[in-house]
């Protein structure tokens, strides 16, 4: 049985909701970042960026990712309106430049993949409960991953692999 602390951590550890899209197009048209602003921050994140940007590609591929409300009209949306919609939206700012351009996408809605259930533990969780849920228990039962941390930082890729060598630390004394 888990210690009521971690139990307490697991069931109120507040969790946004998620989607990520990539979008290939034939030519670039887009600055590397466009954020958008959502109020209170606390609500989520919506922005695109040029997930080619650094890369050594020829292709001009966009990126989608939105949490929290920013989430709502692509999960809302059935598979066979999303592009149209994220193609009105990017026309809108580029005079039509994406639906001219686009050539394939793929999307993410990660409230749907069994194994996640939503995205990232919102930026302004209480850092003890984050820090709860990275404690080990016992030092039998070790816990990794991008909420799994001392608290000082979550949901991110970074983070994530921290806590796992961490938890790889702790294993091998």
């Amino acid at each position: 049985m888990l210690p009521a602390d971690k139990v307490e951590a697991i069931k109120n550890v507040r969790v946004w909701d998620g989607c990520k899209a990539f979008i290939e197009f034939s030519e670039k048209f887009y600055p590397s970042f466009i954020a958008f602003d959502i109020q209170p921050e606390s609500a989520g994140q919506k922005l695109y960026y040029d997930a080619s940007y650094g890369q050594d590609t020829s292709q001009h591929i966009l990126g989608l990712f939105a949490v929290g409300v920013g989430t709502i009209p692509y999960a809302q949306l059935p598979e066979s309106e999303l592009i149209d919609f994220i193609l009105s939206e990017l026309d809108e700012q580029f005079d039509g430049k994406a639906s001219k351009n686009y050539v394939k996408h793929i999307f993410q809605n990660w409230n749907e993949e069994p194994y996640a259930l939503g995205a990232y533990v919102i930026d302004q969780e209480d850092w003890r409960r984050i820090r709860t849920l990275g404690e080990s228990v016992e030092g039998k039962l070790h816990f990794a991953g991008d909420a799994y941390t001392t608290g000082e930082d979550w949901s991110s890729v970074h983070t994530a692999a921290r806590s796992a060598l961490r938890a790889v630390m702790e294993l091998v004394g």
